[in-house]
Parts: structure tokens; sequence; C-alpha cells
């Protein structure tokens, strides 16, 4: 093999490698992508449990407790399940 053939198979080579490393980038940004949109929808499913948590708490506490500190109760619960 002399000069025409080995350029060839050097430039065949090389124009492989640019693709592999371009389908890199490109598999590594898309993936950062997909967790960039699914990383809200995981924290707002994690909030709507534990605001239903404070749901669940005041009417547990209605049975023992006045309407008024149960609500109260509520109330904190809820604005603290709001802020997270």
């Amino acid at each position: 093999m002399d000069g025409p053939d080995l350029r060839l198979i050097i430039s065949d080579r090389c124009a492989c490698a640019d693709a592999a490393q371009s389908l890199l980038v490109f598999t590594s940004l898309m993936i950062i992508f997909l967790i960039g949109c699914t990383a809200p929808r995981f924290a707002q499913a994690q909030q709507a449990n534990s605001c239903k948590q404070c749901s669940d708490q005041r009417h547990a506490c209605t049975g023992g407790y006045s309407a008024k500190t149960c609500q109260v109760e509520y109330e904190r619960c809820m604005k603290n399940c709001q802020r997270k």
C-alpha cells in the first residue's frame, strides 16, 4: 500500500471517529435534556403526595381534637408542604 490507498484508509478512519464523537455528544445532550424535563414532574408528584398527607392528618386529628386545633395544624402542614 502506497500513498493514495493509505490516505484513503486513514481518512475513512478519521471520518468514522468524528461520527462516533458526534453521536456521543448528541446522546449526552439528549440524556441531559430528558433528565431536565422529568425532574419537575417528579418534584410535583412528591409535593402532591406530601400535601395529601396533610389532609389525611387533619382527618385523623378531628377524632380527638377540636376542629380549630386541627385546622391550624392543617394550615401549617400545607404551608410547609407547598414550600418544598
